[in-house]
């Protein structure tokens, strides 16, 4: 650790507190350099598959009235925490559509003082196929709901065991290193956007934990941007979706050529690494689908364009077979592991009468009583050169990556603000957009590009999805400026810390 490194460590911080609120709250640990350093990870999981035999379990994602008949693939909650000098950061991810403020604020007074936890996110993979976690996809009479579909025999078991994989991976603290990859995957094969503007973060993250000692995989986190949803609405199936076989495959391996039987395979097998696989969706906004795109089973050849289990299995597993790949054959960046938190408790407007009627019926379960206002919480977490940008729902990814736009036929006829983008402000070499993060609250829409009454964007006849699922258009703005303040942007970008030449810490 260079005294250059603390410095500009230190500069962040300076920054960042120049341009706080007295609401935004920060947390950082840095690196003393002198030897005395400690930096522990662990991780756990713990399976939370609803029993569907026994009970009714409401599929949530597209429409209402999805009861699940069979189980396809078990569904959990899994943990990373690490520990910098006894300051100590968990961050989770369960597989379901999303997880509500409420639910984690819970959780959090559950573990935190027990734990000795400084900072508790919790975020969902969005899956489309996993039991109603927000209370709005549940059984109706007609058009009417009757019954919220968040069953609260299960509400209490998701708890129980979101307090279980935490404290499982405290107990799994060791001494760790840290190594992190980024590259991007195209969009042939593994996702489309069915909202102009095109705008697609294709970006993949990984970060690799190990134990210095035994070099023993503790934790690998994959980040990349696409719907869990190559399940059809129309499937009963209880699935994680494809997360699910891109975790199984980095965990225990790829192994799936078979040269005798398909002589011109393109796949390759890969060794497990081992430990817990942990995916984070990212911006998913706009909308990012794998639903009827044509993707390729590299071993076979075939195209699959049906929205099928077959794609689920194939999708995953593409997916893992590149991040062996990128991890196999890029340069990894070694991560330095200072720690800051940064996290900021705002109030989103709601506009949205279905979002509105849910939670006067008791469906959507918030604290606070007006349902015209959303508490929410937006958060930056940086592992060294990694930001993970908590964001509390599905963002469009123009407002990530640039690209927003104010087309003809707009509600709001003005210039796009939500720029620079999000990655262009934030600090740090790897970043990635932690979605659905500590909240759901639906779609992050550009301003600009909020479309309800006529004439409609670009010429189209009618209003294109994503308004309907959103609390209103003053939601996507609100998190991207609080998001710019998390990063001091009104103070510039912070000096960022010279590469350190591939050292472990």
């Amino acid at each position: 650790m260079t005294v250059r490194r603390i410095l500009t460590a230190v500069v962040f911080i300076v920054f960042a507190a120049k341009a706080s609120a007295e609401d935004i709250q920060t947390i950082e640990s840095l690196l003393r350099g002198d030897g005395t350093d400690v930096v522990l990870a662990g991780a756990a999981k713990v399976e939370i598959t609803p029993d569907v035999e026994n009970t009714e379990v409401w599929l949530a994602g597209y429409g209402n009235n999805r009861k699940a008949e069979r189980v396809a693939d078990p569904t959990w909650i899994r943990t990373f925490v690490i520990d910098v000098n006894d300051v100590r950061v968990s961050m989770s991810v369960i597989d379901c559509v999303g997880y509500g403020y409420d639910e984690v604020r819970a959780i959090r007074t559950e573990v935190m003082e027990k734990l000795n936890l400084s900072h508790v996110t919790i975020c969902s993979t969005h899956t489309h196929s996993g039991p109603d976690t927000i209370g709005i996809w549940g059984p109706t009479f007609g058009l009417v709901p009757y019954r919220s579909g968040f069953d609260e025999g299960y509400r209490s078991f998701v708890r129980e065991k979101a307090v279980e994989s935490i404290t499982k991976a405290v107990e799994n603290l060791q001494p760790a290193t840290i190594r992190a990859w980024q590259k991007k995957t195209g969009a042939e094969g593994f996702v489309r956007d069915s909202r102009r503007p095109h705008v697609i973060d294709d970006a993949m993250s990984v970060l690799s934990v190990t134990n210095p000692e035994s070099n023993a995989t503790i934790a690998t986190i994959v980040n990349w941007s696409n719907h869990p949803e190559t399940l059809p609405g129309e499937s009963k199936l209880l699935s994680s979706d494809y997360p699910h076989f891109l975790r199984e495959a980095i965990e225990t391996g790829l192994s799936r050529t078979n040269p005798e039987r398909y002589p011109n395979s393109t796949a390759e097998d890969f060794d497990g690494v081992g430990g817990v696989c942990l995916y984070f969706t990212g911006s998913v906004g706009g909308l990012m689908t794998p639903l009827d795109i044509p993707v390729t089973d590299p071993v076979t050849g075939t195209v699959i364009r049906e929205n099928n289990y077959d794609k689920t299995r194939v999708l995953g597993q593409n997916l893992a077979e590149f991040a062996f790949r990128m991890m196999r054959d890029e340069e990894p960046q070694y991560v330095t592991p200072q720690l800051i938190v940064r996290t900021k408790q705002i109030v989103v407007p709601v506009t949205n009468t279905t979002f509105i009627i849910a939670a006067r019926l008791g469906f959507l379960r918030r604290e606070g009583g007006d349902p015209t206002k959303m508490t929410t919480e937006v958060g930056l977490i940086r592992i060294g050169e990694v930001s993970f940008m908590n964001i509390p729902g599905e963002i469009y990814p123009e407002i990530v990556i640039g690209g927003v736009e104010n087309p003809e036929g707009a509600d709001f006829p003005h210039e796009p603000e939500e720029s620079p983008s999000l990655k262009e402000l934030c600090p740090g070499r790897i970043l990635m957009v932690n979605g659905l993060a500590n909240d759901e609250i639906g779609y992050l829409i550009p301003h600009s590009e909020w479309d309800e009454t006529a004439p409609n964007l670009y010429g189209a006849n009618g209003s294109p999805y994503g308004e309907e699922n959103s609390v209103g258009p003053e939601a996507g703005r609100t998190i991207y400026h609080s998001m710019a303040e998390l990063f001091g942007a009104s103070e510039g970008r912070p000096e960022e810390p010279a590469d350190n030449g591939g050292e472990d810490f």
